[in-house]
């Protein structure tokens, strides 16, 4: 299958998995994947859901730091066309108790404790429904956990109908605003919205997207899209790390070198601010760095330009599936500072 037929989420895993079995796709500290790796993990969580009673439309959350269990129940869940939805570890008791009552998920993936705090105990405690709590270990799901050796009995053809029946319209995440305003609200983004706003990206960035770190919360639209989904369609690896913390982000950068970077003009500030820093380390490896998110000052700018990295403003909404809007890479600096260009293909933009 060509890239540009992908028409849902498993078409992306499947045609990795085809195209590039032995190509590293994720990295999650010790854990390193590739894509056949990838599938058979999917495969396995998806039929573990089906065990479970997991229909068409129901809702399966994970509450996980950016991890390969976050990537891989997403994925499967998505492939069986229920509804994924992600909850961040940052979130109070009251944001919780919110978010379970509003999607009602019937199945609850728990990274507990973090941080010694137990989330398996408070979310168990929150909800009202009654759904099937799945405890996550340290390690990522595989046929070796307990719970998904569960689906073991589940037939190819049970497996293989269910996904035939996804279509590109259906809902495949639900990812809630910040709620500045109310109560938080549930963008439904479908498999279509998914599948071309990365392709666009491919499409649009080229060549540079081999590697990429994720430290991105799992219940935000960019760490999902803009940054996992862009570089796994593009055929690289995703190489996680559980929270937003340099000393970690930079550990994994000199070890992976990572070539394509999202970052945000905070994110800039903060690791200028590092003593000694600079991104001409970057040089040679990192080729593309895209923010948004607020201007971006021309100096910081400057900065990032020591890297030799293309650099492009971008804008986007949890309702777009992401980055909408685009600068060209060879736009001025002040362009680039003071703009978020041009939409992407398939997008059209009206100023109101």
């Amino acid at each position: 299958m060509p890239l540009a037929d992908a028409r849902t989420l498993y078409d992306l895993v499947a045609l990795r998995a085809s195209e590039q079995p032995t190509a590293l796709a994720v990295v999650d500290g010790e854990l390193r994947l590739n894509n056949r790796d990838v599938q058979q993990r999917v495969d396995a969580i998806a039929r573990a859901l089906l065990s479970c009673g997991i229909k068409p439309g129901d809702r399966v959350a994970t509450l996980a730091p950016p991890s390969a269990d976050f990537w891989l129940t997403f994925l499967a869940t998505t492939s069986i066309g229920a509804i994924w939805q992600g909850l961040n570890p940052k979130y109070q008791r009251n944001e919780y108790a919110y978010l379970l009552g509003d999607a009602t998920p019937a199945v609850v993936f728990v990274r507990s404790p973090i941080d010694e705090r137990a989330y398996l105990d408070e979310l168990q405690a929150l909800a009202t429904h009654a759904p099937r709590f799945v405890r996550l270990g340290e390690q990522a799901l595989d046929e070796a956990c307990a719970w998904v050796a569960e689906g073991l009995s589940v037939s190819e053809t049970l497996l293989s109908q269910r996904r035939a029946a996804v279509q590109p319209e259906d809902t495949a995440v639900i990812v809630y605003t910040s709620g500045t305003t109310g109560h938080p609200k549930g963008a439904m983004l479908s498999h279509r919205a998914n599948v071309q706003t990365a392709l666009a990206h491919v499409e649009w960035i080229g060549e540079g997207l081999d590697c990429i770190i994720n430290p991105a919360p799992i219940n935000h639209v960019g760490g999902l899209n803009n940054v996992s989904m862009v570089v796994f369609a593009a055929g690289g690896r995703i190489v996680f790390v559980p929270k937003v913390d340099f000393a970690l982000i930079g550990a994994a950068s000199e070890r992976e070198k990572p070539s394509y970077f999202v970052g945000s003009p905070t994110a800039f500030a903060m690791m200028l601010a590092i003593p000694g820093f600079s991104f001409e380390s970057y040089r040679g490896r990192c080729q593309v760095m895209v923010f948004g998110g607020a201007s971006t000052p021309v100096a910081h700018l400057q900065e990032l330009r020591k890297s030799g990295a293309r650099l492009s403003s971008v804008y986007g909404q949890t309702e777009t599936t992401g980055m909408v809007t685009y600068t060209a890479f060879d736009a001025p600096l002040e362009v680039i500072s003071e703009t978020v260009g041009r939409p992407i293909r398939g997008m059209e933009l009206r100023v109101a």
